[in-house]
């Protein structure tokens, strides 16, 4: 008969940026192992030295980092994408975390929840944050610059919405985002005002639906920004510093074009994206209970199909499943770690010698 295992993610110490670093577990739901599991996050992080890695478990509460930590979760919308593992719930692994000074290089991966980057009181005055990365990661973010800079935040396979900026005025930032889907926010999801900040956004898509907020995800205005090969659903021709190379809009094109080149508008979502049967255009929106990211994989006969290039200068698909392979879109944020996920065995009373059991592993590369 065949059984399932727990789905259990193997990680390995390659996963830690740093020699000797440890794994510990939150909230994990078996038998507590001394000086692995923990069930008050405070206490994890007292324990922990910078580069360890936490597996996290359910919803682990809130807690502001100190220290260069590597979070990894389950993934999310796993309900949706059934059989990616046994967690197949909405939001398997959540947490609300808030990246303090001393932070910098942690790393995020597979959570669901509110993330936070950035001094939020003045003390310490002056201390950045830099080096924090999310990947295959959902939920909101924010980044606070009013006591001191952010740099080097990157978004990578990543769902956000409600996110952006706070206290953004004078200081400076520098982000990058790759193959994300952005939900929108009252004035864009990242405003960047100061000149010496710069940001890259590419392969991203943001939903074009009049019941949701249809403003450009990348409301900036000084900074030196680059957004290429993404689907959005408006542009901001504001900041003479942004430059769209390769993008779809679904606004009809502005009396003053935006710089850039190759740039198409007044595009069809129905057009571009394969959509869901059955289900209207709330499917891509990542706030609504039909979300489904396959509503943004590009239909047969899309303009948006090798519609950019990559850094090579090959032809690419826009949105979020084209541009540089290491980047692109995985659906339900499962991290990129093996996980066991079958086992196959003849029977479970079996007395033979040997007796042959089979077990399937997912890369989730």
């Amino acid at each position: 008969m065949k059984t399932k295992l727990f789905l259990t993610a193997i990680l390995t110490i390659g996963l830690a940026t740093f020699a000797n670093a440890r794994i510990f577990r939150m909230g994990y739901p078996g038998s507590p192992l001394t000086g692995v599991d923990y069930s008050d996050i405070s206490a994890l992080q007292a324990a922990a030295t910078p580069g360890d890695t936490v597996q996290v478990y359910g919803n682990i509460g809130g807690l502001t980092i100190t220290k260069p930590l590597v979070f990894i979760g389950f993934g999310y919308n796993l309900d949706t994408h059934a059989g990616l593992q046994k967690n197949n719930s909405n939001a398997p692994s959540s947490a609300s975390l808030n990246f303090y000074p001393g932070s910098d290089g942690s790393k995020v991966e597979g959570l669901s929840g509110t993330f936070y980057v950035g001094n939020q009181t003045n003390s310490p005055v002056g201390a950045g944050v830099s080096n924090i990365s999310f990947t295959r990661c959902n939920g909101t973010f924010k980044l606070f610059t009013l006591y001191s800079d952010v740099s080097d935040v990157t978004f990578t396979s990543c769902v956000l919405y409600n996110s952006g900026m706070n206290y953004s005025q004078g200081s400076s930032i520098n982000i990058a985002a790759f193959n994300c889907i952005f939900g929108g926010a009252s004035n864009g999801d990242f405003i960047l005002y100061n000149p010496s900040s710069s940001a890259v956004f590419f392969n991203c898509v943001s939903p074009n639906f009049n019941y949701y907020n249809s403003n450009s995800p990348i409301a900036v205005t000084n900074a030196n920004v680059l957004v290429r090969n993404c689907i959005l659903a408006a542009s901001n021709a504001n900041n003479v510093n942004t430059v769209y190379e390769n993008c779809f809009f679904g606004q009809s094109q502005p009396a003053t074009l935006p710089l850039g080149t190759n740039n198409r508008w007044g595009q069809s979502w129905t057009n571009l994206f394969q959509g869901i049967t059955g289900v209207g255009d709330e499917a891509g929106h990542p706030q609504n209970t039909a979300f489904n990211e396959n509503y943004y994989i590009l239909k047969t006969g899309s303009p948006a199909i090798n519609g950019g290039f990559s850094g090579a200068g090959t032809p690419t698909n826009c949105g979020i499943f084209g541009g540089e392979a290491a980047f692109a879109y995985k659906l339900g944020g499962v991290p990129a770690v093996p996980s066991i996920y079958r086992l196959d065995a003849a029977t479970l009373n079996a007395s033979t010698n040997p007796y042959n059991v089979t077990i399937s592993v997912r890369s989730n590369n």
